[in-house]
């Protein structure tokens, strides 16, 4: 799990927010466009491989808010309860329209409207406080059963039973398979493992989700397992708790 998904559309050139996760220590995916453009592309379907919290632009003071913000920031709070969204306002000198502004963001479903010319260290802090809350909140909620997903901060996956380090380049695979609902290519894989220059081999892609294999088991027991699909790549998917699979290797292939 991604901590901050930040919809770069709108910012500008502002520097404060490419600086958040060095403030924060917070593990920060930027992605190109607003809250509207990243509202099916980015924003996943289960709240599990969800981004912690979205902090988007949501205008300056003293212009009207941009209805399709709003609309899209109503639709993502329903859609995404346990997901915390987070708007940035530039108010510069127009501190009259701060209110009016602040309110029209939080009664649209915001949790929280930052300052973006204020403090850098204060913005860091109250983003990291919402995504410490997110995902408190979801470590509550985990069941034996629960979709694991991986704390990217903190380099664990997180089942039902517990939590189990990872080394960086199992929690690069396990976070696509626990943020996809199908099969995640052999490609994809080696593209996000070895970025700009492939350095790496087939085996050393099985060499990662065989020792996931073997970690997973410890958080999740049989609820959940990787699966080979044959000639394509992976697949997080549910587990048999009555069956032998073998530290879940079985082997399937695409069809058609």
């Amino acid at each position: 799990m991604t901590d901050v998904l930040l919809a770069r559309g709108g910012f500008g050139d502002d520097t404060t927010l490419l600086r958040l996760h060095q403030a924060a220590d917070l593990s920060v995916r930027t992605v190109a466009g607003s809250l509207v453009d990243i509202c099916s592309d980015h924003v996943a379907p289960t709240h599990r491989s969800a981004p912690a919290c979205v902090l988007f632009a949501a205008g300056r003071a003293g212009e009207p808010l941009d209805a399709d913000v709003l609309e899209a920031l109503c639709r993502l709070t329903e859609r995404h309860p346990k997901t915390a969204f987070v708007a940035a306002v530039a108010f510069g000198d127009a501190t009259a329209q701060r209110s009016g502004v602040v309110a029209q963001l939080l009664l649209a479903g915001a949790d929280d409207v930052v300052l973006l010319d204020g403090d850098p260290a204060e913005l860091g802090a109250r983003v990291a406080a919402r995504v410490r809350r997110v995902t408190r909140e979801r470590g509550e909620a985990l069941t034996a059963s629960s979709r694991p997903w991986v704390d990217v901060r903190r380099r664990e996956v997180v089942g039902g039973r517990g939590r189990v380090e990872l080394t960086a380049k199992e929690a690069m695979v396990l976070e696509m398979l626990t943020a996809s609902d199908g099969v995640v290519l052999r490609d994809d894989i080696g593209a996000a493992l070895w970025t700009g220059h492939w350095s790496g081999t087939p085996k050393a892609i099985d060499m990662h989700v065989a020792n996931l294999r073997r970690k997973l088991p410890q958080v999740c027991g049989e609820a959940w397992r990787i699966e080979t699909v044959r000639g394509a790549g992976f697949v997080l998917a549910p587990g048999d708790a009555d069956a032998d699979h073998g530290g879940g290797a079985t082997v399937w292939s695409v069809t058609g």
